[in-house]
Protein backbone atom coordinates (compact mmCIF):
# COMPACT_ATOMS: atom_id res chain seq x y z
CA UNK A 1 0.00 0.00 0.00
CA UNK A 2 1.47 3.15 -0.91
CA UNK A 3 2.27 6.01 1.99
CA UNK A 4 1.61 9.39 1.40
CA UNK A 5 2.08 12.73 2.15
CA UNK A 6 -1.09 15.29 2.54
CA UNK A 7 -0.54 18.15 0.66
CA UNK A 8 -4.29 19.42 -0.15
CA UNK A 9 -7.60 17.68 0.34
CA UNK A 10 -10.88 18.39 -0.32
CA UNK A 11 -14.06 16.54 0.43
CA UNK A 12 -17.72 16.70 -1.15
CA UNK A 13 -21.51 14.85 -0.82
CA UNK A 14 -22.92 14.97 -4.10
CA UNK A 15 -25.60 13.08 -6.09
CA UNK A 16 -23.66 10.52 -8.43
CA UNK A 17 -26.04 10.92 -11.14
CA UNK A 18 -28.16 7.96 -9.88
CA UNK A 19 -29.90 9.68 -7.48
CA UNK A 20 -27.27 8.38 -4.92
CA UNK A 21 -25.21 10.40 -2.42
CA UNK A 22 -21.24 10.02 -2.87
CA UNK A 23 -18.32 11.50 -1.22
CA UNK A 24 -15.90 12.57 -3.84
CA UNK A 25 -12.49 13.33 -2.68
CA UNK A 26 -9.61 15.60 -4.49
CA UNK A 27 -5.94 14.73 -2.81
CA UNK A 28 -2.98 16.33 -3.51
CA UNK A 29 -0.13 13.66 -2.29
CA UNK A 30 3.55 13.53 -2.45
CA UNK A 31 4.85 10.03 -2.91
CA UNK A 32 8.49 9.72 -3.58
CA UNK A 33 7.86 12.38 -6.67
CA UNK A 34 6.05 15.57 -7.22
CA UNK A 35 2.72 16.28 -5.36
CA UNK A 36 -0.13 14.61 -7.74
CA UNK A 37 -4.13 15.23 -7.96
CA UNK A 38 -6.00 11.96 -7.03
CA UNK A 39 -9.86 11.73 -7.46
CA UNK A 40 -11.91 9.59 -5.37
CA UNK A 41 -15.42 8.21 -5.18
CA UNK A 42 -16.72 6.93 -2.17
CA UNK A 43 -20.60 5.23 -1.95
CA UNK A 44 -22.37 4.15 1.34
CA UNK A 45 -22.47 0.41 1.51
CA UNK A 46 -23.41 -1.92 4.42
CA UNK A 47 -20.25 -1.67 6.09
CA UNK A 48 -20.21 1.95 5.98
CA UNK A 49 -23.69 3.37 5.26
CA UNK A 50 -23.74 6.86 6.13
CA UNK A 51 -22.01 8.76 3.96
CA UNK A 52 -21.99 11.71 6.24
CA UNK A 53 -20.19 9.34 8.86
CA UNK A 54 -17.35 8.63 6.34
CA UNK A 55 -16.66 12.30 5.40
CA UNK A 56 -16.18 13.07 9.03
CA UNK A 57 -13.88 10.46 9.47
CA UNK A 58 -11.71 11.20 6.55
CA UNK A 59 -11.75 14.68 6.84
CA UNK A 60 -10.63 14.66 10.48
CA UNK A 61 -7.76 12.21 9.22
CA UNK A 62 -6.66 14.01 6.17
CA UNK A 63 -6.40 17.12 7.90
CA UNK A 64 -4.33 15.72 11.11
CA UNK A 65 -2.48 14.25 8.18
CA UNK A 66 -1.89 17.55 6.57
CA UNK A 67 -1.24 20.09 9.83
CA UNK A 68 1.60 17.15 11.46
CA UNK A 69 2.93 16.03 8.49
CA UNK A 70 2.17 12.54 9.03
CA UNK A 71 1.56 9.98 5.99
CA UNK A 72 -1.97 8.48 4.43
CA UNK A 73 -1.64 5.05 2.90
CA UNK A 74 -4.27 4.79 0.12
CA UNK A 75 -4.80 1.56 -2.39
CA UNK A 76 -7.51 0.99 -5.08
CA UNK A 77 -8.80 -2.96 -5.95
CA UNK A 78 -10.37 -1.82 -9.39
CA UNK A 79 -11.89 -5.63 -9.76
CA UNK A 80 -13.91 -5.13 -6.77
CA UNK A 81 -14.55 -1.17 -6.61
CA UNK A 82 -12.65 -0.86 -3.42
CA UNK A 83 -10.61 1.52 -1.90
CA UNK A 84 -8.40 0.71 1.18
CA UNK A 85 -7.59 4.16 3.44
CA UNK A 86 -5.28 4.48 6.63
CA UNK A 87 -5.27 8.01 8.33
CA UNK A 88 -3.02 8.97 11.36
CA UNK A 89 -4.51 6.97 14.30
CA UNK A 90 -6.83 4.93 12.47
CA UNK A 91 -6.88 1.27 11.10
CA UNK A 92 -7.39 0.77 8.00
CA UNK A 93 -10.58 1.16 6.29
CA UNK A 94 -12.21 -0.28 3.41
CA UNK A 95 -14.74 1.68 1.24
CA UNK A 96 -16.79 1.04 -1.36
CA UNK A 97 -15.25 3.18 -4.41
CA UNK A 98 -12.83 3.77 -6.57
CA UNK A 99 -10.15 6.32 -7.56
CA UNK A 100 -11.39 8.70 -10.57
CA UNK A 101 -8.21 10.38 -11.50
Amino acid sequence: MAKYTVCDYQSTIRNNGNGCANLYLEVLLQGTSTPSLHQYRIAPDTRHPDINLIKAHLDEGFQQAKSEGLKVEISDYKERLYLYIRTPGNNLMQYSGCREK
